[in-house]
């Protein structure tokens, strides 16, 4: 019968038209790569990223150029209130924001006012301002603490696309595998289901010469109708896993799939090596893992948010200052000509203090700092429990699998012999037709049985490659 199989599985492997699609572990992990879920995967990536540059972008350099102009027709109530029109303003400069809590600016400028005492007064000068928090972000404390943040979430990122990409092709992979698991059940079901026909044709030309009963009959055509719906009910559930496939893959949406040619025993046999491998470390071999990386990544960030949130509701002390240079005349060009030779200097300081009242933040600032904890603590003990347990309950899920797998070999060898003497005694009239369908089915199911805990078995092992993503096995190079 497995010569069989193999032919049958071999014919699959070959495309009868241009519409039909030859799967593989191999095409499907070079179709992953252009799928939505993909780009969705690495859109969250580019998030971070784009989080973490816009917050820089706030401390690039900016020139500023502005022009003023403004001109009142109003009444004058008096010659001691004179009206000032038109007024011209005219600067060019820059400004900076610092991550070290500091801002910068610096401009040329020049102002030419107009009115009932004095025309074309013009002052030309250049000025340098700078402000600076003097305690909740001193030295930008504060902002290169966020910065920080900002930047282990987009390392935290990348850590995770690796991850969620290789979720992704295990999910895929678990797809194919279930479709070849269905592939096999389908076979076996269906040489039974020729047997049975067989069987039918006998049992209706032993009644005909009087030789077997209707009922031997109805028996033998029950089978069929039981192994046709079993059959049915295979070729459904791969209608949906083909389904479930075409819509994570688009580009598979009008082909026809076929498999390619496959040996379900020998990937059996590769995820038994590997998971012999994997049981000689006794602890979690975190190098296969990114997880390790990503918990000492929040770890990090909730100790940096967690100096944010204590300063949430404290007092801060600003200094504000500007110096100034200046020459005025009756013109532009002499008002830059005093500039240079006979400037007048300005300077202004100031301080400023905010001191937050009632207790409204400092109650915000406990619920931040308890939801802060939480936060990464959830997610640290969260990916922690995933790197522990995936590691011992897949040894021991293999382990009993591979125990199965063995007694369920040994079950079916021996019910194909007892199957073989009970056919030999159904013909020697010894047992009766609903023994011989009963031994029947009963090898029929044991060797669907089997199929299933070899897709348990690879299952197992493609679960834990979403975990321990670099497991160096030559079932994960995909």
């Amino acid at each position: 019968m497995r010569l069989t199989l193999f032919v049958i599985s071999t014919l699959l492997s070959f495309p009868a038209s241009s519409n039909d699609f030859s799967l593989s572990e191999k095409t499907l992990g070079e179709l992953a790569k252009n799928v939505p879920s993909y780009k969705q995967i690495e859109m969250i990536k580019d998030s971070s990223e784009l989080a973490h540059l816009k917050m820089k972008d706030t401390f690039t350099t900016k020139a500023t150029l502005s022009g003023f102009y403004s001109e009142n027709k109003e009444k004058q109530l008096n010659n001691f209130v004179p009206v000032t029109s038109p007024i011209k303003d005219f600067s060019i400069g820059f400004e900076k924001d610092s991550k070290f809590g500091m801002s910068v600016n610096g401009k040329v400028f020049a102002t030419q006012t107009t009115n009932n005492f004095v025309t074309s007064s013009t002052t030309t000068g250049v000025s340098a301002a700078i402000a600076m928090d003097l305690h909740r972000n001193f030295l930008g404390k504060t902002t290169k603490t966020e910065l920080s943040n900002k930047k282990l979430e987009f390392e935290k990122s990348k850590l995770e696309e690796k991850i969620s990409k290789k979720v992704f092709i295990q999910n895929l992979r678990k797809l194919y595998w279930a479709l070849i698991a269905n592939n096999e059940a389908q076979l076996i079901t269906n040489e039974l289901l020729s047997t049975a026909k067989k069987q039918v044709k006998q049992a209706e030309a032993r009644f005909k010469n009087k030789v077997a009963d209707s009922g031997e009959v109805a028996r033998y055509r029950s089978q069929v109708a039981a192994r046709s719906a079993s059959l049915i009910s295979l070729q459904y559930q791969q209608s949906s896993l083909t389904q479930s496939l075409k819509e994570l893959i688009p580009e598979l949406g009008n082909k026809n799939i076929i498999l390619a040619k496959y040996n379900l025993d020998e990937t059996v046999q590769n995820v038994l090596s590997c998971s012999t491998m994997l049981e000689s470390k006794k602890e979690s071999p975190l190098d296969y893992t990114y997880y390790d990386d990503i918990i000492n990544i929040l770890k990090s960030q909730n100790h940096n948010e967690s100096k944010v949130d204590k300063l949430y509701d404290t007092w801060d002390l600003s200094l504000q200052s500007e110096f100034k240079k200046t020459g005025k005349e009756f013109a532009y060009s002499d008002s830059f000509s005093d500039l240079r030779s006979d400037s007048r200097n300005a300077y202004q300081v100031g301080l400023k203090l905010t001191i937050p009242l009632g207790a409204s933040k400092k109650k915000t600032k406990t619920v931040k700092q308890i939801v802060t904890k939480k936060k990464y603590q959830a997610q640290q003990e969260s990916h922690m429990a995933k790197i522990e347990a995936f590691h011992t309950q897949m040894i021991r899920s293999v382990s009993l699998l591979k125990e199965v797998v063995k007694n369920q070999k040994i079950n079916s060898f021996n019910l194909s012999k007892s199957l073989k003497v009970s056919q030999r005694k159904y013909r020697q009239a010894r047992i009766s037709v609903e023994q011989l369908v009963q031994e029947q089915d009963v090898f029929l199911n044991s060797n669907l049985a089997e199929i299933d805990t070899k897709l348990s078995i690879i299952y197992s092992l493609l679960d834990y490659f979403t975990i321990y993503t670099e497991t160096p096995c030559n079932l994960n190079r995909i």
